[in-house]
């Protein structure tokens, strides 16, 4: 049986949230063509369940899309936002594919806002802290996140780091690249450059040309999704003058997830992509997350195409058959009505077994038995 719980809608501090305007157009006589997102009233008791530095990090802004919430909602981590307007036109875009995603414990929309990118501050793991806070406000102990941009990177961290693994049930990315090709080359050649330094048998002239040509093929800052994060990525997180020391012979990840670590990650992962021009590296991705095979969306050509309104259905069934795949209360239901249809049968098999005269008498047919009679 599923649990789910009605959700009190409330109008944020500073007025209701402004949720009026239809997407996608209307049909009809101004009926709005999608279901849309509310906002989320997380009630003062909720945050005395917070450690009292935690109270702070629940953003202002939580939204929830669907007609209630269950114990395991779908956890939604965008790219960054720097207002309430700016998170509400964010999450639009998502709107057509929750409304027909089939999803009894609906969706919650936490927006990720960065305002200064302060060096001293470690942004994902504030941005992870924020997540658990909400979840822990909501009395959510692990979920499932549908993850874009600069919020795949949050999941892929808590996927890995402290006390957020086992706060992520599965993963599922917009077509988001958390590692790419030349990454992985480059990390294999620093292994090897590291070996040969130990090996007196390498000639110098070897390894001076190993470190060369590394230096003069430094690795990229990773493909950003969203317009948004293009300053993010670019000036904190994979900052190159940060990024690499010892002319590029070390890589420090620590802003984001060295890929050391984003191979020992053991969560059921899965990369949306489209069909063609996909921002994400599959077999790069495959490698390193053991994903079998990404889920290709056909009526998508470029990355811009999953959030339209033609492969929201395309999108929402891929989405669908994944979190159904790892629902506990799913999985448990699906067996309970295999169960019962095998007892059904069971109990309505024709008993005639042992209502029916037996041919046979003491193992030895009947006709035979009283031909012996007869002849005695």
């Amino acid at each position: 049986m599923r649990l789910t719980w009605p959700v009190r809608c409330t109008a944020a501090a500073t007025g209701s949230l402004p949720l009026t305007k239809p997407i996608g157009g209307s049909v009809g006589n101004g009926a709005v063509k999608y279901g849309r997102f509310k906002l989320l009233g997380i009630q003062p008791w909720q945050k005395c369940s917070l450690e009292v530095p935690h109270r702070k990090l629940v953003p202002q802004t939580v939204m929830f899309h669907g007609r209630s919430l269950g114990p395991r909602p779908l956890i939604i981590l965008d790219h960054t936002t720097h207002d309430l307007a700016d998170a509400v036109n964010a999450a639009e875009k998502y709107e057509p594919m929750l409304s027909e995603l089939s999803w009894d414990y609906g969706a919650v929309y936490i927006p990720l806002q960065i305002k200064n990118a302060d060096i001293s501050t470690d942004l994902i793991e504030q941005s992870c802290r924020t997540v658990c806070a909400v979840m822990d406000a909501l009395d959510v102990h692990w979920t499932h996140f549908l993850t874009y941009s600069y919020g795949a990177l949050v999941g892929a961290r808590m996927m890995k780091f402290r006390g957020y693994p086992h706060r992520i049930g599965t993963l599922v990315s917009l077509d988001t690249p958390l590692v790419a090709r030349n990454i992985l080359r480059n990390d294999e050649q620093r292994n090897d450059i590291a070996k040969a330094e130990q090996d007196v048998n390498v000639p110098e002239r070897d390894l001076s040309f190993a470190k060369e040509t590394l230096n003069t093929s430094l690795e990229e800052t990773l493909p950003c999704p969203h317009s948004a994060d293009d300053a993010l990525y670019r000036d904190y997180l994979f900052d190159s003058s940060k990024l690499f020391s010892r002319g590029g012979l070390v890589r420090s990840d620590e802003r984001y997830v060295s890929v050391r670590h984003l191979a020992e990650v053991r969560h059921p992962l899965q990369i949306i992509v489209p069909s063609a021009n996909a921002l994400s590296d599959a077999a790069a991705h495959s490698e390193v997350f053991a994903i079998r095979r990404p889920s290709v969306v056909k009526s998508c050509q470029r990355h811009g195409d999953l959030f339209t309104e033609g492969a929201a259905k395309e999108v929402a069934n891929v989405l669908g058959t994944w979190l159904r795949r790892f629902e506990p209360d799913w999985f448990i239901a699906k067996r309970y009505e295999q169960s019962a249809e095998e007892m059904q049968k069971l109990m309505t098999r024709p008993a005639q077994s042992n209502m029916q005269p037996s041919t046979k008498i003491d193992g030895e047919p009947r006709k035979k038995r009283e031909k012996k009679k007869s002849q005695g």
